[in-house]
């Protein structure tokens, strides 16, 4: 499937999902933070996916950050379904069947969470070259939330 034209950001991508579960995924009794990874794969699964379909579809303002254009438009809808993704991931999988030794969040922390996670996937994904976004989506905004989880 990849191209002349194509960026590593496939094997980056398989990179930061095993690097995310692999340091938050606990089983065992363990406290799980199976849901930041789950929230920070969101950020870039919908997110990064509709910023680059709406962005080519019906990107007409652009701008250009460290040489690569990107669109208001994409980035609006990166920011959309990001804090989509990352909100019901948030939201719904902490204590449940699927992840039953995390610790799960009241609403408005889950929703506080998924806007600070929000933003800084949005940027990662402004502020990366074509591919690298499948490593600094992920990982920056895991790192977010896992920082930011600690301090609320």
């Amino acid at each position: 499937m990849d191209t002349s034209q194509s960026t590593p950001g496939t094997v980056y991508f398989a990179i930061s999902i095993t690097v995310l579960f692999g340091l938050l995924w606990r089983t065992g009794g363990q406290i799980d933070h199976a849901p930041i990874a789950a929230a920070a794969a969101m950020a870039m699964t919908l997110g990064d996916a509709s910023a680059s379909i709406i962005g080519r579809r019906w990107g007409t303002h652009a701008y250009t950050v460290f040489g690569h254009s990107r669109s208001w438009e994409g980035t609006a809808a990166m920011a959309s379904t990001s804090f989509s993704g990352i909100s019901t991931t948030l939201l719904l999988l902490p204590g449940s069947a699927l992840s039953p030794n995390s610790l799960p969040w009241n609403a408005p922390t889950a929703v506080l969470l998924s806007l600070i996670g929000t933003v800084v996937a949005t940027v990662a994904e402004a502020l990366s070259p074509a591919g690298a976004d499948n490593l600094s989506v992920p990982l920056l905004s895991r790192l977010a939330l896992y920082v930011l989880s600690d301090l609320v």
